[in-house]
């Protein structure tokens, strides 16, 4: 063979090798050791932690706002887990080189008996290992507690038995695929160590994956939080009175997962994110998938005092109404809905969810006001942005002497005056049709009973009695409405001007 050839072959054979060699280490994914693929698809909220320094900040340094938060009903477990992981953080250098590796994880997980279970997940940093993680564990539960080792599906796990159980209780960690688990749930950490070595990934954890991708990693956000739907309200249930409990844990179609990057504030829990909803999916949320994104027009009309707001916005109204038909098809609850619909059509002689569909521009919006004092009752509104105060007038005063006459009353007899001052003054309506907005677009709007409303330039405005629309009319006329807030106005710069679904909350 020529020496020429051999030299062609010799440079072929050489840039092979190095391709080999360039994919090996430098291009090629690295499966293992990616924390995601060790939480288990149960988990109701993950937290992808930045920079956990900051997170030890925040609970050394006393911020208002995270302290009122986890001084919540039901957060006191959840606190004290948060806190024993900082607390070995700011004593333990070692602990602090395990945890500066970038990011880490912290889930919240259901564990049965009306409590929630924490679950970090952090990729082992270069030079430490496993047997160094027993080092440091046992010389801080030195003479505090005991340690127990045992094995399941092959990893070894490591149980903690404290002596004083009266904060923290036991919890349990292991190494495994390049991961430092530590859980306050042995049943979690046990789903964890089998979903870690499963050689398929779950359609959650797919999803889930999805979210990741998408999240905005810079190292100025403080966290990325994601929620996934499916589990979360039975999480929320154990937070809230009893009364609530069965009405949270039915939000569970709202959507699969949403992401939130999140930004604490001194006064301010700042998140900005989107929702996932795939087009198979029978959520809420995919309602509006084919809905161009609108401006969200309720901040104009609200009090300045409202705590939460849920703003549902869509460009094409009889879009929407057919898809959430199709939405109730799927969880056999279509019938059901035709028939309320029916049997006001055959009361009132009225086609109401035609009428409204005619009268709404683009916007239904669901509002909690709890006021400035604490002596105040909470109030709700719904708000729906229509197209004409005069279409609204003239189409809601026909609707009210139809059913007058159905119910053998004056119109006046549902109708309440409200005088703001000598030469302002305002109608106040009762519409007598008990859980009205959520019969017609749906149970996410099914706070309301009672229907009084009002009409106020281009918006109709519902509560539960005249004494809440009282009290925002009289904040409307003295602009002291939520987009004149500073807290809501920064809020909203931070995001887009156009949503079709916005959410806004503060404590």
């Amino acid at each position: 063979m020529p020496k020429e050839t051999w030299k062609i072959l010799a440079v072929m054979v050489l840039v092979i090798l190095l391709a080999v060699i360039v994919f090996l280490f430098v291009f090629r994914p690295d499966s293992t050791g990616e924390p995601v693929r060790a939480i288990p698809a149960d988990a109701s909220v993950i937290i992808r932690v930045n920079n956990f320094s900051r997170v030890s900040q925040i609970l050394d340094g006393g911020n208002n706002l995270v302290d009122d938060l986890l001084a919540m009903q039901g957060m006191k477990q959840l606190k004290t887990q948060i806190s024993f992981v900082d607390s070995l953080y700011n004593s333990n250098a070692d602990v602090k080189l395990l945890l500066q590796s970038q990011p880490f994880f912290i889930s919240a997980h259901f564990t049965g008996k009306e409590s929630i279970s924490c679950m970090f997940t952090i990729k082992m940093q270069p030079g430490i290992s496993e047997k160094e993680i027993d080092r440091i564990v046992s010389s801080l539960i030195n003479n505090k507690g005991t340690i127990l080792e045992r094995k399941y599906e092959g990893v070894n796990i490591r149980e903690i038995s404290l002596l004083d159980q009266q904060d923290i209780g036991n919890f349990a960690f292991t190494v495994t695929d390049g991961l430092f688990l530590l859980s306050f749930s042995t049943i979690t950490l046990e789903d964890a160590i089998r979903q870690v070595w499963s050689e398929e990934s779950s359609a959650q954890q797919n999803e889930l994956n999805d979210m990741l991708a998408s999240a905005d990693k810079n190292s100025t956000v403080f966290a990325n939080l994601f929620v996934n739907f499916k589990e979360l309200p039975r999480s929320f249930s154990t937070l809230v009175n009893a009364d609530f409990k069965a009405e949270v844990r039915s939000f569970d179609t709202f959507a699969n997962w949403a992401e939130l990057d999140m930004n604490v504030l001194s006064d301010l829990l700042l998140f900005n994110g989107f929702i996932h909803a795939p087009d198979s999916a029978i959520t809420v949320s995919a309602l509006f998938l084919d809905q161009n994104p609108q401006k969200v027009y309720a901040d104009e009309i609200l009090p300045g005092s409202v705590s939460a707001m849920l703003a549902l916005s869509f460009s094409d109204i009889g879009m929407y109404v057919n898809s959430y038909k199709d939405y109730l098809e799927e969880r056999g609850q279509l019938t059901s809905y035709n028939n309320n619909l029916k049997s006001l059509s055959t009361a009132y002689g009225t086609d109401f969810l035609d009428e409204f569909s005619q009268l709404i521009d683009n916007e239904i919006t669901l509002a909690l006001d709890a006021g400035s004092d604490d002596e105040e009752p909470l109030r709700t509104y719904i708000v729906m942005h229509v197209k004409s105060q005069s279409l609204a007038e003239t189409k809601l005063t026909a609707i009210l002497h139809r059913i007058a006459a159905a119910n053998s009353r004056s119109v006046e007899s549902y109708t309440h005056r409200y005088k703001f001052d000598n030469e302002l003054s305002f109608n106040i309506y009762h519409l007598p049709v008990r859980k009205f907005s959520s019969k017609l677009f749906g149970s996410i709007l099914g706070v309301l009973d009672e229907h009084y409303y009002v009409i106020l330039d281009n918006f109709l405005v519902f509560s539960s009695d005249p004494e809440s629309l009282q009290q925002l009319i009289r904040k409307y006329i003295l602009n002291r409405t939520l987009i004149t807030d500073a807290v809501y106005a920064d809020f909203k710069n931070s995001l887009s001007p156009r949503s079709n679904l916005y959410f806004f909350c503060r404590l």
